[in-house]
Formats: structure tokens, C-alpha cells, sequence
């Protein structure tokens, strides 16, 4: 989340005027209700435009490579106005819209120029935004912009070997090339800022980071799921004074109603006449195994999605309308759980979908049944560590 002088200092600027600037090509004239807007990705050349801008916020997104920057960090990484690092871009900024600050310290007795025309001799108010609506709900600590918790750094050869050996060893069946094609990114967790002076810092953590979409991958990511990339636990903290669970699989940011898949969910949205049926698995490492199994004609022809909010999560209207008029084939685990979300999703997706369930040749158990990725490593005859 931007602090005060961060909305202060967006609040003056054309944000969108500022990106072209950079050399943003914008799809669109103007930003959808919600503030974002389409755009080309600044490092490569592409045809259909796979990055957005967020007008609002000031935050740059790239769906296709999981990347999100602030204006500040976009501007001091890709532009050329003459800044070493993020800070010095902010302050370009702030400078520019007449942004300024008493000695009290940064952050602190903010003010801002009169307006034209009114009398520069008038105290300044203190700028004061309202983060939510009234009345509603304040969200969970972390969920507002998941992409904070996280510092993306490339897939240089070094972290592919890792991640190749993060596959071999801790997750039989899934390849790198499916984590890639899922929008997987590298990135450090978990960032935080700190409150006194402002630095961000890196987290100590690197992971494997999953993409989840709300509605659309034309859109920021909402969360992403996490692995540490060297196969230890992450926690997942209950609360003061409470021990944090260990987990091998965590989530930053809300799921609910999300859906992951990153190739198989672009395919389905360009409405790909080649698609036969879309395979739509009980979770993301699932979901990996499949892909990592399948040709690449077998992906056009049965793209691979998941949602991530376990099995048996909530099922929303946009999740359904994602699959509408689809032949969806449903894998799901072979216990308690998967057999309730096989049920949950066929009567979601019914009459809206022809559903098929895919029955993996194992007994029902009450919990921790076997998966398909189970499935795919037992056929290949690979051992498990």
C-alpha cells in the first residue's frame, strides 16, 4: 500500500501521462472504472498488449511474466529521467507536483501548495485519503497488494538449475517449463517496509510464486501461491501469541474465486478453436504435473487450469462463466475432500458445462488421498525422495 505522501504525490500526477513518457504504449485511451488500463509490455515486443497500468495506484503489471512495479520503480528501472533508484524517483516526482515536507521527518507534516488561484498565504490542509469506502470491511493484513510481499528477480541459469532441482526432488511430475507457462516468477518473501524509515526489505526466502486471477488474466494478479524454492517449509502465522503453522504451500492474498493457469486461462479467453475439453485439476501442483506431462498439441488441446482456493473453496459466478459452454474434465483427489469438490464443481458447472470426471484408479481415503500427480509419477515409474 502507497503511504500518505505516495497518494499525495499520485493524487497530482496524469499517471497514465507519466508512463507514456516512459515509453508505455497504452492498448486504450482511457482506464476501465476499476483504474487499470491495458497496456504493451516495455521490455519486449508483442502483438496483443499483456501489461496494465493502474491509474489509482500508480503500480505497473505484467500478466504474461508475473512482474509488478511501482511508478517509483518503473521509472527509476526503464526510464530516463535521471534517477539511480526508486526513492530518487519519488522524489522527481514530488518535486514536480509541488509535493513538500516540514523538518518533522519523512512521512510526517505533509502539505501541498494551494490550488491556483487561491491565496498561497492560506495553511495548506493536510492531505488525508480515505483508503476504504465507509462501512466497509478493512482487509486482512497483506492482501491489499500481495505483489509487496514479494521481490521478483529473473530466471538466470543459476535459479533454473535450482528450480530444476526444487522439481526433481520436492515436487515428482512437475517441470520447469510448466511452472513458466503457469506465470511462475522467482522472488524473494517476505518483503516488508519499515515503518520508521521507509526501507523496503528484502525477504530472506526465495520462492517459487504462482499468479492467481480474480476475473481475468488481463489484470493484475490478486495473490500468488508460494514454494520455497529450496523445499523448506514457509509459515503461515495464526495470530498473537499464537505458533505459526509450517507449511509447504502458501498463498499472499485473497483466493477466494481465484483461478490459476496462466497459459491454459489465455488460451480459454481467446476462445482457441482448438480446445477439445479443459482439464480443470483439484490444485496447483496438479495442475504443474499435468502440463509438465502433456505434448505441446496436447496443451492446445486441453489446456490445463486450477482454482486456488482448495478443492472444496467457494465457486463464483465469474469462475463458472470462465468454463461456460466448455467439455471441463474435473480431476480431483481421491479422498473426502476431492470427492466433495468433484460434486461442488459439476453442480456449479451444470447446465452451464458438459462436465466428465476423471477417476484416478485408487481407493477413497478419508484424507491425503492419492492425486493425479501421483497418477502421472506411478505410470512414469519415477521414485519419489
Amino acid at each position: 500500500m502507497a503511504d500518505e505522501r505516495d497518494e499525495a504525490i499520485l493524487s497530482r500526477l496524469d499517471v497514465m501521462a507519466e508512463y507514456q513518457l516512459l515509453g508505455v504504449r497504452f492498448a486504450t485511451d482511457e482506464p476501465r472504472s476499476s483504474g487499470v488500463i491495458e497496456a504493451y509490455a516495455i521490455d519486449r515486443e508483442e502483438r496483443r498488449p499483456s501489461a496494465f497500468v493502474n491509474v489509482n495506484t500508480g503500480r505497473y503489471g505484467d500478466s504474461a511474466s508475473g512482474k509488478n512495479y511501482s511508478l517509483w520503480e518503473f521509472s527509476s528501472t526503464f526510464g530516463n529521467i535521471g534517477v539511480r533508484d526508486w526513492k530518487e524517483a519519488r522524489d522527481h516526482y514530488a518535486k514536480k507536483v509541488g509535493v513538500e515536507y516540514r523538518k518533522t521527518g519523512i512521512g510526517k507534516g505533509m502539505s501541498l501548495p494551494p490550488p491556483p488561484g487561491e491565496s498561497s498565504k492560506e495553511k495548506s490542509p493536510q492531505v488525508k485519503v480515505d483508503r476504504k469506502p465507509p462501512g466497509t470491511k478493512k482487509p486482512r493484513k497483506g492482501t491489499d497488494d500481495p505483489a509487496t510481499q514479494l521481490e521478483f528477480f529473473p530466471w538466470d541459469a543459476g535459479h533454473e538449475r535450482l528450480a530444476n532441482m526444487w522439481c526433481v526432488k520436492h515436487k515428482k511430475g512437475v517441470s520447469v517449463e510448466a511452472i513458466k507457462l503457469c506465470g511462475g516468477q522467482l522472488a524473494y518473501y517476505p518483503c516488508r517496509v519499515n515503518k520508521e524509515t521507509k526501507e523496503r526489505i528484502r525477504g530472506e526466502t526465495k520462492v517459487i510464486a504462482l499468479p492467481c486471477y480474480q476475473s481475468t488474466v488481463q489484470a493484475i494478479p490478486v495473490a500468488w501461491v508460494l514454494w520455497a524454492l529450496n523445499g523448506s517449509h514457509l509459515r503461515v502465522y495464526r495470530g498473537k501469541d499464537r505458533p505459526a503453522d509450517l507449511v509447504k504451500m502458501k498463498s499472499v492474498g485473497p483466493t477466494r474465486g481465484t483461478m490459476m493457469g496462466l497459459a491454459g486461462l489465455q488460451a480459454i479467453q481467446r476462445s482457441d478453436p482448438a480446445i477439445v475439453a479443459v482439464i480443470k485439476t483439484a490444485g496447483p501442483s496438479d495442475m504443474l504435473a499435468v502440463i509438465s506431462a502433456q505434448t505441446h498439441g496436447m496443451r492446445l488441446l486441453f489446456p490445463v487450469v486450477t482454482n486456488a482456493s482448495s478443492e472444496t473453496g467457494d465457486i463464483l459466478a465469474s469462475q463458472v462463466n470462465l468454463l461456460r459452454g466448455r467439455k471441463v474434465i474435473l480431476s480431483h483427489d481421491a479422498d473426502d475432500a476431492g470427492e466433495a469438490g468433484i460434486e461442488k464443481w459439476a453442480m456449479a458447472l451444470d447446465n452451464h458445462c458438459e462436465v466428465v470426471q476423471a477417476v484416478l484408479p485408487y481407493t477413497i481415503e478419508k484424507k491425503g488421498g492419492k492425486d493425479v500427480r501421483d497418477f502421472i509419477v506411478d505410470r512414469r515409474g519415477v521414485a519419489r525422495a
